[in-house]
């Protein structure tokens, strides 16, 4: 089996979203699903910290409120793409 940065960051934004604690509001949701994700690539140094995967589903979730935020005062969505690499920086 082999790691995929890109599941681990989808399994880690499907923990969030359904997670009953956090209330995410569903138009948010809604846009999460259309996040794109860049530059994966092999862990250099494998780790059981997956702070790459978790900056990214953050970086999703913050992304998709900011759209909804722009659709609601401007009228329009923006595509997103979010490179994994930069997320750690």
């Amino acid at each position: 089996m082999t790691f995929s940065v890109l599941e681990s960051t989808h399994n880690a934004i499907r923990l969030l979203v359904e997670d009953p604690l956090i209330q995410i509001h569903p138009e948010v949701k809604d846009l999460i699903c259309r996040m794109q994700f860049t530059n994966e690539s092999s862990p250099i140094n494998p780790c059981p910290f997956r702070q790459v995967e978790v900056a990214a589903a953050l970086k999703a979730i913050e992304a998709a409120m900011v759209n909804v935020i722009g659709n609601r005062r401007f009228g329009y969505e923006q595509d997103v793409m979010i490179d994994f690499q930069h997320t750690t920086l």
